[in-house]
């Protein structure tokens, strides 16, 4: 994990209140004892728990829209990256908080946003790293295959896979033809998991975070400019990592796991 601290927000100043569950503002959950004491439980005993405050402090003022979600939501998510160590909404891709409005019928039967809760998205990094902690991997590879690459795989006795990338460009727009995860395992054992890309795609497509993009770029067409909310969204601006996750996600049953990556 990166010991990186330039530019993370100062401390908050501990205040006291009855309850973290009666708290009215963001600025009451960072400043609540309480909350200070769940990151503390839930952060492994290898990080501090002062700098993954620092972090959510930081993420909230790169991503405003997180202030609008709902308190307990919000607070949740930071709790469930707290508890497997890894930082959100960092260069390191490790995890994504990702607000979405759950969408009701007013009284004239129009579809409107309601309130706005956090998704956590776990990046392909972020589950590497949990993959690794089992102590038992020696390498793990996830990768996309374009219609230029040589790609051969079976399953089966005597499975086996070959790719080789063979570079160039592609046209705006192109998409691969399969995702792949390889592992090899320290006992000599390896185990790989192919996906064609429509899988993928179709895991995308029913995604909570992704559909929540659509509607954010389908709300704002009528002002011209797309929002930070779509073109931030990890399936919009990461399209090929999270391709790489999600095939790693599918092969990871078959890999020993750290309890945080069981988690």
């Amino acid at each position: 994990m990166s010991d990186q601290t330039t530019n993370i927000a100062p401390m908050p100043k501990r205040a006291h209140h009855s309850s973290l569950s009666k708290v009215t503002s963001l600025q009451d959950a960072f400043d609540h004892p309480q909350f200070m004491d769940r990151i503390k439980q839930a952060t492994p005993k290898h990080l501090s728990s002062d700098r993954m405050l620092a972090v959510f402090i930081q993420s909230v003022q790169k991503m405003p829209k997180l202030r609008e979600c709902n308190i307990m939501s919000l607070l949740g998510a930071f709790l469930s990256v707290a508890s497997v160590g890894l930082e959100p909404n960092t260069a390191l891709q490790h995890a994504h908080l990702i607000p979405f409005a759950k969408r009701t019928k007013n009284e004239q039967g129009k579809w409107v946003d309601g309130r706005v809760d956090v998704q956590v998205i776990f990046g392909y990094q972020g589950l590497l790293e949990l993959a690794y902690r089992s102590g038992l991997l020696r390498s793990v590879h996830a990768d996309v295959v374009w219609s230029t690459d040589q790609f051969d795989f079976w399953y089966g006795s005597g499975g086996m896979l070959k790719h080789k990338p063979l570079g160039g460009t592609h046209p705006e727009g192109a998409m691969p033809d399969w995702a792949y995860m390889h592992a090899n395992m320290k006992n000599e054992g390896e185990s790989f998991e192919v996906m064609p890309m429509s899988d993928v795609l179709a895991i995308r497509d029913n995604s909570q975070g992704y559909k929540a993009a659509l509607a954010s770029k389908s709300y704002s067409q009528q002002g011209g400019k797309l929002p930070a909310s779509y073109t931030e969204a990890p399936w919009v601006k990461y399209l090929i990592p999270m391709a790489r996750k999600t095939v790693f996600r599918a092969g990871s049953k078959w890999l020993p796991k750290s309890i945080e990556l069981a988690a």
